[in-house]
């Protein structure tokens, strides 16, 4: 496994014939705008929780590990499948369990920390805290006889 950048050939990969040329049909090209930024926002969800589950993530913002990268082009395709009214018919339910299981995978990295996703090749300095343990204060009182508080 490793940490790659995701393309819009990615996600068109995932999708039929019929609905790439959909797209060439309601956007100037695949590579349009809406698409490429709809990806973009996904990847940078993914990295975000990523990093709150307490992982690290690459100094380069456009890779993710191979074990998200399904995850990311469900949410993307479906995204982009209910931006489209004319798109209704594609918008299966096999589609949208497929978008909401890759959510909830992401959701728990982000919160549970699990799974745990391989460290990256060059790793950004900041780590998340969040499932660090908290150690509350305690008051010590040390005389030459007691040392109460330890």
């Amino acid at each position: 496994m490793s940490w790659r950048p995701i393309s819009l050939t990615d996600l068109f990969s995932e999708m039929t014939d019929t609905e790439v040329a959909l797209l060439k049909n309601i956007q100037s090209s695949p590579d349009a705008d809406k698409l490429t930024g709809l990806l973009q926002k996904v990847v940078r969800a993914a990295r975000g929780a990523i990093q709150a589950g307490g992982n690290s993530v690459d100094l380069d913002e456009t890779l993710l590990p191979d074990q998200v990268i399904s995850d990311v082009i469900a949410i993307a395709r479906w995204k982009w499948l209910t931006s489209f009214p004319v798109l209704k018919a594609f918008q299966t339910d096999a589609r949208k369990t497929a978008a909401d299981e890759a959510q909830k995978r992401l959701d728990n990295m982000a919160t549970a920390g699990k799974p745990k996703v391989e460290p990256p090749q060059n790793p950004s300095a900041t780590i998340s805290l969040t499932n660090t343990p908290a150690f509350g204060q305690r008051t010590r009182h040390f005389t030459t006889t007691t040392q109460d508080g330890l």
